[in-house]
């Protein structure tokens, strides 16, 4: 339960501590008195969406704090890394620029996590939830949330996603005969000119690289032989100098030992500068420059480009295409084989879905009944002695308005009075009765 509140800075409220007790605790004030901010506070500690405007005006942040004694959310705390403690502690920080921070027992959450984490604490019930109930999609929801029967509900969705999967392969292959022989040309054109393209991946960012290296050649080639006359080629090269310099530095090293280390330094550079020297030369040697060449990377990237546009797509994506095209002919060719497959594929997982279906339908009966008679206690205890309330669940016989969510239509049907009949409670109930109800149903 919850058991304090600690309010700082929200809206009009400077400061407030609310502390609660086991049973019914009321808060009440005139309009205008703050019942509504503390409601906000409590929200925004549960994760809701804050903004600055939450923040009282003039301060520099909002804090808000709640502390819960409970042992219902343990297991989601352990998969979150934090020790159940005695106390709960929850607190979101709002600086006065929106940005928002949160804490669950001092360490940091995000809000989505502390939405999670709220959904098992605390159920925030207002004025127009009840209004919920007028919409009848909703009301499989609601019984579905109260059966306890999950593993039913999942068995259901797992065979009916497998049973769509398999009808639509089925529609995708069955196609009039026109429409099959055009779509097979284009499939053959499309493999045909693809394959004769040899289309390799990472070609176009090579292709690309040597181009780039045609066009810059002369600069290129001036470079090199610029650089490996400086190093190698004539008598005052790079190399040579550093070799004549290692030999006067060994000279001097037979005066003073310190200088035996910068002679060998002097040497390995030597070695280096010979090592790069000779790199570059045959580097050199084997540039191939040729115009020819360069028409030749032209006319492929130009290839390479067309087949671009002309498919949407490029390198190993282009590729994946003519994979896809190609199993799609397969298909294509032999559809007719795949076809009979997948029919009696289909008639079986039609037999599961259907199976499925019906335990599922057998097991909200059976919690439609556990509900009905909890609502209507409930309900008698808010001032409505005299009301029924009915769980419609009506069987949907054709499998192909079966929906992930089972074979039956659901909606919830009431009569305030003894001897009416039960009518639907989105078009008979007040708005009264919705509230009550639906406190009945939380």
């Amino acid at each position: 339960m919850l058991q304090d509140l600690h309010i700082e800075n929200i809206a009009v409220i400077e400061r407030a501590d609310i502390s609660f007790t086991p049973g019914l605790n009321v808060l009440t004030g005139e309009t205008g008195a703050g019942k509504s901010i503390i409601i906000d506070a409590l929200q925004s500690v549960l994760g809701a969406r804050t903004s600055r405007d939450l923040v009282r005006t003039g301060a520099d942040k909002a804090v808000v704090t709640a502390v819960f004694a409970t042992d219902r959310v343990d297991e989601w705390l352990k998969e979150n890394d934090i020790d159940p403690e005695d106390e709960l502690i929850l607190q979101r920080r709002v600086t006065g620029d929106g940005k928002s921070s949160s804490r669950v027992n001092g360490i940091p959450m995000t809000a989505t996590q502390l939405r999670e984490l709220a959904s098992g604490l605390l159920d925030i019930h207002g004025q127009n939830d009840g209004r919920q109930l007028a919409d009848e999609t909703r009301h499989r929801k609601y019984l579905d949330s109260y059966g306890d029967y999950g593993e039913a509900l999942e068995a259901y969705r797992d065979a009916y996603t497998q049973y769509r999967a398999t009808k639509k392969n089925i529609d995708r292959l069955t196609i009039d005969e026109a429409e099959k022989e055009r779509l097979t040309d284009n499939l053959r054109l499309m493999v045909s000119e693809l394959e004769d393209a040899g289309l390799r991946e990472g070609e176009e960012e090579e292709l690309s690289s040597r181009r780039e290296l045609l066009r810059n050649s002369e600069k290129l080639t001036q470079a090199l032989d610029s650089a490996y006359e400086l190093l190698y080629g004539g008598d005052d090269n790079a190399v040579s100098l550093a070799e004549n310099a290692a030999a006067d530095a060994e000279r001097a090293a037979r005066y003073s030992a310190g200088l035996a280390g910068v002679q060998k330094t002097i040497t390995d550079a030597a070695f280096m500068l010979r090592d790069s020297a000779e790199t570059l030369r045959d580097f050199r040697r084997s540039l191939d420059f040729s115009p020819e060449e360069y028409d030749r990377l032209e006319g492929r990237l130009a290839l390479l480009k067309r087949l671009e546009r002309k498919y949407g797509a490029g390198g190993a994506e282009l590729i994946g295409k003519l994979q896809n095209a190609r199993n799609r002919l397969d298909e294509m060719e032999f559809s007719d084989e795949a076809l009979s497959k997948l029919t009696e594929k289909l008639k079986v997982q039609r037999d599961a879905v259907v199976a499925a279906g019906e335990k599922l339908s057998a097991a909200r009966r059976e919690a439609a009944g556990r509900l009905e008679r909890q609502i209507v206690a409930e309900l008698s205890a808010l001032s409505m002695p005299a009301v029924s309330f009915v769980v419609d669940i009506t069987p949907i016989e054709n499998i192909d308005s079966f929906d992930s969510t089972g074979a039956d239509e659901i909606r919830f049907l009431m009569s305030a009075n003894r001897g009416e009949k039960p009518g639907p409670i989105s078009k008979i109930a007040s708005g009264g009765e919705l509230s009550r109800i639906m406190l009945a149903m939380k």
